[in-house]
């Protein structure tokens, strides 16, 4: 079950690379529903002749589309900041490796150790050089490709929807 250990250093860049998966995704599908609801609204005020309703609503609109942007921006910010925090030099370093409840993850940097279980994994993603993996509380931790064989790579996911199926994988 040791096939998957990885290690590798959690820093700024790592967090950018994977920064616009931490928005949940209901987040922008409620969004956009608030959007179209708004848009809507205003044509049928538009329609309407209602004009102070067509306003409002397309302030409201705007409100929206442009709260997803800085959401993940401020998502990725508080992030990086609890890095800093947490570790003066701005980065850690940690080992994972799969064992048949979950993944074990040794912290590198401050000796601290901790299990995921499967169960509590929501989604997946992979990057360009990190595998994401994010709980149903928002706790999250990478697998580093650079660690892995390519066969390896190709297999992570499908391993991870085996242990849980109700694993959503983020494209």
């Amino acid at each position: 079950m040791d096939q998957y250990r990885t290690s590798g250093t959690m820093d700024e860049g790592t967090l950018r690379e994977f920064g616009k998966y931490l928005l949940p995704p209901r987040s922008k599908w409620l969004a956009l529903l608030f959007i179209v609801l708004f848009c809507g609204s205003a044509a049928l005020n538009f329609v309407g002749g209602n004009m102070i309703l067509v306003v409002v609503c397309i302030i409201a609109a705007l409100v929206f589309a442009v709260e997803l942007p800085l959401l993940k921006r401020r998502l990725l910010r508080n992030n990086i900041a609890r890095l800093r925090e947490a570790y003066p030099s701005g980065f850690c370093r940690y080992e994972s490796f799969f064992t048949a409840e979950g993944v074990q993850i040794h912290n590198l940097s401050n000796g601290g150790e901790t299990l995921f279980r499967y169960e509590h994994f929501a989604r997946a993603a992979e990057t360009e050089h990190v595998f994401f993996v994010i709980s149903r509380m928002q706790q999250f931790f990478v697998v580093f490709k650079d660690c892995l064989t390519p066969e390896q790579q190709k297999n992570f996911l499908p391993f991870l929807k085996e242990k849980c199926p109700k694993l959503k994988i983020m494209r």
